[in-house]
């Protein structure tokens, strides 16, 4: 029993010696970094961790920033407008882009406007298709064009509802498709981005970028209004 005590003993007087030691640490710590030590090494941590999160949340916002820019800043100002009685709708263009109404309708059955944006163009890379349906909702006309087939993405426009398709095939073309609903009228805008041809002789892809209007052609879509 009493080598039992003796233990509990040496063993408490372990404990009481590392907590003193504790205390002393840290009372040495206090008179050597000044009073408030503690607190002022949390303080300048937080600051530092703060500062590290807006810089990581301004990065972010600055690359998404980027990324929409493409088109936005495109300045619209002095462009030409275009406005089709018809179909109810104006759109912005740069002066250099001739609007050629072709007086015949797709496949699809909407009428075809052809953009000139280079004279060495021999395809039409751009243009607008014009449709005037009774159809009630975007998704009847789009079912009605068969365009939800392909993987698209929902979008808004200047408060329409609308779809945007890219389409990237390897030995034909790459291509953007806007389709854009108000009412009982729907315009779509085509761009092909990128030519893609097989060269009989040699069994090669050739391609042709014209990459550089992408982001008119952007602004472009942007920038249209229907007439009420």
């Amino acid at each position: 029993m009493i080598q039992i005590n003796i233990y509990l003993l040496k063993l408490m007087n372990k404990k009481a010696i590392i907590l003193i030691s504790i205390a002393i640490l840290v009372l040495i710590a206090g008179m050597v970094f000044g009073p408030g030590w503690k607190e002022k090494r949390q303080e300048e941590f937080m600051k530092k961790l703060q500062k590290e999160e807006i810089f990581i949340t301004k990065e972010s916002l600055t690359k998404q920033k980027i990324e929409k820019q493409a088109w936005e800043s495109i300045d619209t100002t002095n462009w030409k407008t275009y406005v089709d009685e018809n179909y109810g709708f104006e759109i912005k263009h740069p002066w250099q882009w001739e609007f050629k109404d072709l007086g015949f309708v797709s496949a699809s059955g909407g009428e075809i406007i052809s953009i000139v944006i280079d004279e060495n163009r021999n395809d039409t890379g751009m243009s607008i298709v014009r449709f005037k349906l009774n159809k009630k909702n975007p998704e009847e006309w789009f079912n009605y064009l068969g365009i939800l087939n392909s993987p698209n993405k929902k979008i808004t426009i200047n408060n329409y509802s609308g779809l945007y398709i890219k389409e990237d095939t390897p030995t034909m073309f790459l291509r953007h498709s806007y389709y854009i609903f108000n009412k009982n009228s729907l315009v779509s805008l085509y761009f092909k981005e990128k030519n893609r041809d097989v060269n009989l002789k040699t069994g090669e892809i050739v391609e042709t970028s014209f990459s550089e209007y992408l982001a008119k052609f952007e602004a472009m879509v942007y920038s249209i209004k229907f007439i009420d």
